[in-house]
């Protein structure tokens, strides 16, 4: 497991340092107004955040993948359900999240749609899940992971961006958005969490793990309620 946390950590390390030397800043879409923008600011505030259904979507959307992500990396390992080696399908998942991450770079110079994304690769989480989890065999396992690591973070980015190029985006506002976001998706993950421990304790490791599949669907659910921010062309 220590080893599983160094390799992630390396990898954090390499692409903040690629960040670092090819990364582009980029303007918030906010009112060119700045009077406009202060008033903005001033107006949002937690509960007025709260009170718009976007900021409990967006981390019902999120919180799926970052179950099933939490799933994979402790309770995955142990559990020897899967036609080969789980700690094997693990590494797999991990290097499929490099690649996914190269993607993603790729993908943004092309296509600036976002919710296509996020909808296509949530769909395909799920169907990768169930096939790894219940598959006999091991080529398609190994697909699957491999599948499974790039479908996790290919479609982050286009969820992120969504907020920002919300109308009339500040900076204040975006930090509350994002605060509130990061609440709520690990409160739905722990509480996730928590029940498909309670799965595992009753039913097994098999059931736990098909529900942590199950629960990757937020992100497919919830692209059908989030709105289009990107444009065909930039």
């Amino acid at each position: 497991m220590a080893g599983k946390y160094g390799f992630f950590a390396v990898i954090s390390g390499v692409l903040f340092l690629a960040w670092l030397l090819i990364g582009q800043d980029f303007a918030l879409n906010a009112s060119s107004n700045s009077q406009t923008a202060d008033m903005i600011e001033e107006r949002y505030t937690f509960r007025t955040a709260l009170s718009h259904s976007f900021n409990w979507v967006l981390p019902f959307t999120y919180s799926g993948i970052l179950t099933f992500y939490i799933v994979l990396l402790n309770i995955f390992p142990i559990s020897g359900t899967t036609v080969i080696s789980s700690r094997t399908l693990g590494i797999v998942v991990a290097f499929g999240g490099i690649t996914g991450t190269i993607i993603t770079i790729l993908l943004s110079k092309v296509y600036f749609k976002r919710v296509p994304v996020i909808r296509i690769c949530g769909l395909l989480l799920t169907v990768c899940g169930i096939l790894m989890f219940t598959t006999e065999n091991g080529f398609i396992a190994l697909i699957s992971a491999f599948a499974i690591g790039n479908l996790m973070f290919v479609p982050v980015t286009s969820l992120f961006m969504i907020p920002q190029e919300l109308p009339n985006m500040t900076p204040a506002k975006l930090t509350k958005i994002m605060g509130i976001f990061w609440a709520f998706a690990y409160i739905i993950e722990t509480i996730a969490f928590f029940i498909i421990g309670s799965i595992i304790d009753k039913s097994g490791y098999t059931a736990g793990l098909i529900t942590a599949v199950i629960i990757s669907a937020t992100a497919f659910i919830g692209s059908f309620l989030l709105p289009e921010t990107g444009k065909s062309k930039k």
